[in-house]
């Protein structure tokens, strides 16, 4: 964006230079673009997208694998708005995919926006309104002082897909999924049927029968979404436990996605979901 072109002037000389901002939100790292690229077209976000995938597949992959990126890098693209309202369009992307939503990385994006100039902010809570793939996303932004003191984003619509379907997975037998859609579709997995806590020192097995999930979610069951009709694949398995106490609620999650990647934040989607 023109707005970042004299970031470039710190590489003179170097050719086709895109420039990237790291940030974490909760350990989680988002890379975004915000300059190096030619304008991103397309009348919807799901058009700007497609344009994207079809020049640019090569930047995915150069800022999300090794050795200048990592499976644990999720990044995003600064492009225009569509909506009228909105002061940004966001499009995802990990060392896998293109994720049509990513929580962690609009929060994150909102920060380095706002501490780069590109958002002016005001005291208090301000309203941001940012283009997805999944749809416009509200985010309430609070400034107090000089500082940013919390970003809360509005999910878009998310809904229960399917209930109680059984895949056959391999190396482990019948799992029981819940499919749920919050931007993408997630396979929802009770760890008490594992039986296994998703925490943690469970990692590593998690990680692998995650990544299965998703495989066998994809080959046997069949998903398409109501309004988006490109959206029609599984791509994260969430192992979560629940329990109830005193009449309150509480849980823990573990959300497995990309290259066999475990999310390190709360992870906006999953909480969704």
């Amino acid at each position: 964006m023109k707005f970042f072109n004299d970031f470039s002037k710190t590489s003179k000389g170097v050719e086709n230079c895109v420039t990237t901002i790291d940030s974490h939100t909760e350990g989680e790292t988002t890379r975004l673009i915000v300059n190096g690229l030619e304008e991103i077209k397309g009348k919807t976000m799901m058009d700007k997208l497609d344009w994207f995938k079809s020049r640019y597949d090569h930047i995915r992959c150069l800022l999300t694998k090794e050795p200048r990126g990592s499976k644990e890098i999720l990044a995003a693209v600064l492009t225009e708005n569509v909506t009228p309202t909105a002061k940004f369009g966001l499009i995802y992307m990990d060392a896998k995919r293109y994720p049509y939503l990513c929580g962690h990385a609009t929060i994150g994006a909102i920060v380095t926006l706002a501490r780069t100039g590109f958002l002016s902010l005001s005291q208090g809570e301000n309203l941001v309104l940012v283009d997805t793939p999944s749809g416009p996303m509200e985010a309430r932004v609070s400034v107090h002082g000089d500082k940013l003191n919390a970003v809360a984003i509005n999910m878009v619509p998310s809904f229960v897909y399917d209930t109680g379907q059984k895949i056959e997975v391999q190396g482990f037998g019948t799992i029981k999924v819940d499919l749920v859609c919050t931007g993408g579709f997630f396979a929802m997995v009770d760890s008490t049927q594992i039986p296994m806590e998703p925490v943690l020192e469970n990692k590593v097995f998690l990680t692998d029968l995650g990544m299965k999930i998703i495989d066998a979610a994809n080959e046997q069951l069949s998903v398409s979404h109501p309004v988006r009709p490109d959206v029609r694949t599984i791509d994260v398995t969430e192992f979560y436990y629940s329990k109830y106490d005193k009449g309150k609620a509480s849980g823990r999650g573990m959300v497995i996605y990309g290259e066999s990647h475990v999310d390190r934040s709360p992870c906006g989607t999953g909480t969704a979901a």
